[in-house]
């Protein structure tokens, strides 16, 4: 923290005036800026004024790599690796790459709001908000940030897309079209006549058909 003028990463002063509080508070930012710029302060050093796509680069992503985000016993291989890098650089980075940890940790409505907006295009959400809630649980853990406060409201985001796209799904999309179920029952009986199929399990495919019974209630009976 030398670099922002801290003797240590506990920053606390008290001021006489409103003033002078407000324009020390004004330095600071400036220095933050100043120092992310330049490209002369790390992370680690910024804490949660680390910015969320910086955070990522310098921090998640090795620890990803290295199978430590997750309670897989194996870490991502490498096409998983690759695909993860994809979904950052595609959907999660432009929405919150450019936001520090500690604005989007302290602005649950606003990450909420992007992240629904997303759900409602990406049929895959899950695995978007997976990776979002394990960003902020490693800055917790590394005390980036006292606490991962989106974690509660992220589970509340539903996936809209899937859902939406599991409704929409036909009736006719789930069954056998005519002529699929016959050439189905042409299937069987030419594997009755050339032997590969037994005249019991004949049998019981008719009964399970007819009964509309599941294949294991049919050999039960």
């Amino acid at each position: 923290m030398q670099s922002l003028g801290l003797s240590n990463p506990d920053y606390d002063k008290i001021f006489k005036t409103r003033k002078e509080a407000k324009q020390a508070e004004l330095e600071f930012e400036n220095r933050i800026i100043k120092f992310r710029n330049n490209n002369s302060i790390s992370s680690f050093e910024l804490g949660g004024e680390a910015l969320f796509k910086d955070f990522y680069k310098d921090v998640w992503l090795d620890d990803y790599k290295s199978g430590l985000t997750s309670s897989y016993t194996q870490p991502p291989s490498l096409v998983t690796i690759q695909n993860t890098e994809d979904l950052f650089r595609l959907h999660i980075l432009p929405m919150f790459g450019a936001y520090s940890l500690n604005y989007l940790n302290q602005h649950r409505q606003f990450v909420i709001q992007k992240m629904n907006a997303k759900a409602k295009e990406y049929a895959n959400f899950k695995v978007i908000r997976s990776y979002v809630n394990q960003v902020f649980d490693l800055a917790e853990e590394y005390e980036y940030i006292e606490s991962n406060r989106l974690s509660k409201s992220l589970r509340k985001v539903k996936a809209i897309k899937k859902n939406h796209l599991k409704t929409e799904k036909c009736d006719e999309d789930k069954y056998l079209t005519d002529t699929e179920l016959m050439a189905w029952f042409q299937a069987v009986q030419e594997d009755l006549d050339n032997g590969s199929l037994s005249y019991q399990d004949y049998t019981l495919f008719w009964t399970t058909f007819f009964l509309s019974d599941r294949k294991s209630e049919t050999y039960a009976l």
